[in-house]
């Protein structure tokens, strides 16, 4: 396999780490009821990747998925069997970008930790919305604000960025303030 001739490279020497390739949501990637990304992971891959690289693969927890990759002996992690754990994760990556207003201090920092991971309804990707939302304002100098005002789940979130797209290409007669309020 071609991977398995490539050398070494350098920034994993030096580090004495491996180089990490992700596929994110193998189960997407069925065509016409077959996925050949996922047999060829299965088959020709993952077993002949060299030791400085490993695989990193997510997916829906579907048995064809689990079927096939099970002779590569995976370790599973499921967010619903971690739950706490991921709620913990999420915590202290909240802690981390809210921490910085100076306003979260004490238990006003572990009150917006815990509406925000309330609101973030443990999706990750939420929480990178967020993240990214929280440094824009902190470089423009401006206050948290409200946290209780934060977009609920991804729905949520996916609506106030429909909101911005929409406003900037509303027909002429259409108040924009009539769809920011919707």
């Amino acid at each position: 396999q071609p991977l398995a001739k490539i050398p070494e490279p350098a920034g994993v020497a030096q580090t004495g780490g491996r180089l990490l390739l992700v596929v994110d949501a193998l189960d997407e990637a069925e065509h016409n009821m077959k996925n050949d990304l996922l047999e060829c992971i299965a088959d020709d891959f993952a077993q002949k990747l060299p030791p400085w690289c490993a695989l990193l693969v997510t997916s829906r927890p579907e048995e064809s998925v689990r079927a096939a990759l099970e002779t590569l002996q995976p370790t599973v992690l499921d967010a619903e069997e971690n739950e706490g754990e991921c709620g913990a994760d999420a915590r202290v990556f909240l802690r981390s970008v809210l921490s910085p207003f100076p306003e979260m201090v004490g238990d006003e920092l572990e009150r917006a930790v815990e509406v925000a991971s309330a609101k973030s309804e443990g999706s990750f990707l939420y929480l990178n919305f967020l993240r990214k939302e929280l440094a824009k304002k902190l470089s423009r100098g401006e206050a948290l604000g409200n946290v209780e005002e934060l977009p609920d789940g991804l729905a949520g979130e996916y609506k106030k960025q429909m909101k911005k797209i929409l406003v900037d290409r509303l027909p002429e007669g259409i108040s924009k303030k009539v769809v920011l309020e919707q």
